[in-house]
């Protein structure tokens, strides 16, 4: 019974290893694809509207 937690243990971590590493690797790829002059900065009126401003 053990030996069966122990191998479906392993083949997950196996697996979130994989899907972990192909996550990543899209997002580097993503990431150089992402242009950054045009976004701009982001801006909570709320907060501005209160007089709060940047906290």
């Amino acid at each position: 019974m053990t030996l069966w937690i122990g191998i479906g243990i392993a083949i997950f971590l196996v697996l979130y290893v994989l899907v972990m590493r192909l996550f990543f690797h899209e997002s580097r790829a993503l990431e150089k694809r992402i242009d950054y002059k045009n976004i701009r900065h982001w801006k909570d009126e709320d907060k501005e509207s209160e007089g709060h401003g940047d906290l």
